[in-house]
């Protein structure tokens, strides 16, 4: 198995994490790329992207985490 194959089976609902790590990044419009590559990458599988995340870097700030990422989500849990 390489790294782009699925054990889920076709139909799954799957979430999806893009990360920009700094304004470098950004400029470069990575988070259209990861999100591009993600929504081929999930069709080609059979899989549904159900929620997004996005973890942008701020200017000035320390470790961002994207609004509700594993917050306490009861998904998580089962």
């Amino acid at each position: 198995m390489t790294e782009r194959d699925s054990t889920l089976p076709r139909g799954s609902s799957v979430w999806a994490y893009l990360r920009v790590a700094g304004p470098e990044q950004q400029e470069r419009g990575t988070i259209v790329s990861q999100r591009e590559f993600m929504e081929n990458w999930a069709q080609e599988h059979g899989l549904v992207i159900t929620r997004w995340f996005v973890d942008e870097a701020k200017p000035g700030s320390g470790v961002v985490k994207p609004d509700g990422f594993l917050q306490g989500d009861d998904r998580l849990m089962s």
